[in-house]
């Protein structure tokens, strides 16, 4: 049989595990970071997908025009499995660049 003490010391350490997880898992700069991500469209033509917060990505292009940027112009720019901005694949996007930008 255990003593109330042993047993109040192996409480107090469960307990202690617990919160220390949780504050961990809150404070995890990995999780806010990817919490945090802001997909955004920029690009003289609406052809660039980016992450707003991030400050290396580039928000800014040539200004050259292509045909086929006019298929981003329905297209979803979102979070990725990856993590990443990106532009959704859908087959109506990826028709319409294969036609140069004819949907």
């Amino acid at each position: 049989m255990h003593s109330p003490f042993g047993l109040s010391v192996l409480i107090g350490t469960i307990l202690f595990l617990l919160v220390a997880a949780a504050v961990s898992y809150v404070t995890n700069p990995l999780r806010i970071a990817q919490d945090e991500i802001k997909c955004t469209v920029g690009g003289c033509s609406g052809e660039l997908c980016y992450d707003a917060n991030d400050k290396s990505a580039p928000t800014a292009s040539i200004c050259i025009w292509s045909s086929h940027y006019a298929c981003y112009r329905t297209a979803k720019c979102q979070k990725q499995t990856n993590g990443k901005c990106g532009w959704n694949a859908t087959n109506e996007l990826n028709r319409c660049i294969a036609n140069g930008g004819t949907p």
